[in-house]
């Protein structure tokens, strides 16, 4: 099994503040409160992608060993993986859209940041001006896909709520060693179905990383050309 990338943190962090130049243009000396939404972006999307590999090496007999050591067992595993996976993912997204919510001048106050559901909101009453339409366009179809529904229902269950998962045991011989995640499946409600933890958080994450590239590249191609 290949496992899931972790994208190193320089490689984000460049992504976020490759949008300087069209931040300028839109926020002129302001620039950094919508720069700095995505620079945060960046870590927070590195972790969901920790906690997508983690949920994949617990499936792999070869790292057992190596997470036993850092989270002690299966449940252990589970927790860090979806907490990391599914948290972090949809703060990525909101923190896309905070970084909007200061382009279009519609942030509240200095330390208040907008999220996906106030921009979605604020966006449905008063479209976009023009020459931000290539960045809020492919934004908001994001903010209206099932994927997005799916990671902001289990972010608040994980957060605030109950969240429903199964765990499946094996009465098959152990491999030795054994994959952290052994002898039990751990699957977690993610689209309206059960799916295995490693699945349900390769797909956040994913999202959640296509949602920043895209978000950024829409914006750094707002600016002039040098």
């Amino acid at each position: 099994m290949t496992l899931p990338n972790v994208p190193p943190h320089t490689e984000l962090f460049n992504i976020a503040v490759g949008t300087r130049d069209a931040c300028r243009l839109f926020l002129g000396t302001n620039a950094e409160s919508a720069i700095s939404p995505l620079a945060i972006a960046a870590f927070q999307l590195q972790a969901a992608h920790v906690g997508a590999r983690i949920a994949a090496m617990a499936t792999e007999a070869a790292y057992g060993e190596m997470l036993r050591a850092i989270v002690t067992d299966s449940e252990g595993g589970f927790s860090v993986s979806l907490n990391l996976s599914a948290r972090c993912s949809a703060t990525v997204v909101d923190l896309c859209a905070a970084a909007l919510g200061r382009l279009l001048g519609r942030s509240g106050l200095p330390s208040r940041e907008m999220d996906a559901a106030e921009i979605a909101n604020s966006l449905k009453k008063a479209p976009a001006p023009a020459p931000l339409a290539p960045l809020v366009d492919p934004f908001v179809v994001r903010l209206g896909s099932t994927d997005w529904d799916s990671i902001v229902t289990l972010r608040h269950a994980v957060t605030h709520k109950v969240y429903k998962r199964g765990v499946y045991g094996s009465t098959r011989q152990a491999p030795e060693p054994a994959p952290l995640a052994w002898p039990q499946q751990n699957d977690v409600e993610w689209g309206g179905r059960m799916v295995a933890m490693d699945a349900a958080a390769g797909a956040m994450v994913s999202f959640a990383d296509d949602t920043f590239r895209e978000f950024c590249g829409n914006l750094a191609r707002l600016a002039p050309a040098s």
